[in-house]
């Protein structure tokens, strides 16, 4: 007898409409007074142009995501680590901006204590080229091996929000238009 087993899936929590229109409303909120306080920037550590407030301290975007979101992370901390409430969380976020040309190179969240990430899309043009796109976390070996890795670039719309583990590649494809897409990421760690 055979038996298939699906061996290291990878999980993602995909939610659709997060947010009401007037949590919408207050997130747009949020992003102004962060940016009052730290205009976007291009960050020293990342390879590519897109503008982000990555680097600075943004405890106004982070405590509307922990608010906010609390209850999919948690649901989604449950499915893959079983870790039910009450646990002591701490969330950083940050906001990223895309116009024509910028897209953001492949990159993970691994690091000290991450347990998980999120990706809101707060704005973005229907049918853009500027999405993000998950990456195989075996394609180094399967390709060394002659196999094709698997891309994974879902259709997100605006307000919706996808949970993912930190070790898991990801990148934002180029943008071809004018418009500007918005998003906020975020890392989910354990407070000690």
């Amino acid at each position: 007898m055979t038996q298939f087993i699906k061996a290291f899936p990878t999980t993602l929590s995909y939610v659709q409409d997060a947010l009401t229109s007037e949590k919408i409303l207050e997130l747009k909120e949020v992003i102004d007074q962060t940016e009052d306080e730290n205009a976007p920037v291009n960050p020293d550590v990342w390879d590519c142009d897109a503008l982000s407030t990555y680097p600075f301290n943004n405890k106004h975007l982070d405590k509307f995501i922990a608010t906010e979101f609390i209850k999919y992370i948690t649901d989604y901390l449950d499915h893959e680590h079983n870790l039910l409430p009450p646990i002591n969380l701490a969330v950083v976020s940050w906001h990223n901006k895309y116009t024509k040309t910028q897209y953001q190179e492949a990159h993970n969240h691994i690091g000290p204590m991450v347990i998980g990430c999120g990706v809101y899309v707060l704005e973005q043009e229907e049918n853009t080229s500027c999405r993000i796109q998950f990456l195989d976390p075996n394609k180094d070996n399967k390709n060394a091996c002659g196999i094709a890795d698997i891309k994974e670039t879902p259709e997100f719309k605006p307000n919706d929000l996808i949970l993912f583990p930190p070790y898991l590649q990801h990148k934002v494809l180029k943008q071809d238009q004018d418009s500007q897409r918005t998003t906020v990421s975020f890392n989910i760690s354990i407070k000690l």
